[in-house]
């Protein structure tokens, strides 16, 4: 499981993806999930939403917002 943005970007790299932006303010390295075939960063939506809410310490409903 990919914990920080270093994780991600080392991930990005070892496959030769080029030009993916990430998320780095908050990172979701937890919530990464793949690379789209635009070289697009994909991530969980529920996963993004369980960081806010754990790691922000928002409700669901402001995490969603």
């Amino acid at each position: 499981m990919l914990k920080t943005e270093d994780d991600v970007r080392e991930l990005i790299e070892n496959y030769d993806y080029e030009d993916v932006i990430i998320f780095s303010n908050p990172s979701y390295a937890s919530a990464f999930i793949g690379i789209s075939e635009d070289n697009r960063a994909i991530y969980d939506y529920d996963k993004m939403i369980e960081f806010l809410v754990n790691e922000d310490g928002m409700t669901d409903i402001e995490a969603v917002d």
